[in-house]
């Protein structure tokens, strides 16, 4: 739950401060502030229901970010914007680890 909170604070301070910005620039802020989840692989050990918590989490600052309305796809919006899902971004944390 600790990274939930985590999210949700740099998710906020990330839409409150560069609001403005335009899509490019909110791209690459996003990338960098909220695409690094350091220890995934370390997430075996953790309910389902968390797990799918801090995907919504993730899911629900992108929408804030780009002001993308509740019925439209977010994951056609990530592959518009060339951005990994929360799965994807899993993945491939986990699948490095592999191949160390």
């Amino acid at each position: 739950m600790r990274y939930v909170k985590s999210l949700y604070s740099r998710g906020n301070t990330l839409i409150s401060r560069f609001k403005t910005c335009s899509s490019s620039i909110k791209v690459k802020l996003f990338r960098s502030i909220l695409c690094n989840a350091y220890g995934c692989h370390l997430w075996s050990t953790y309910k389902q229901y968390t797990y799918k918590r801090v995907v919504v989490v993730f899911n629900n600052i992108y929408r804030a970010l780009f002001g993308i309305l509740r019925g439209e796809s977010i994951s056609a919006i990530y592959v518009n914007n060339n951005i990994d899902s929360f799965g994807v971004l899993v993945r491939k944390h986990v699948y490095s680890l592999k191949h160390v």
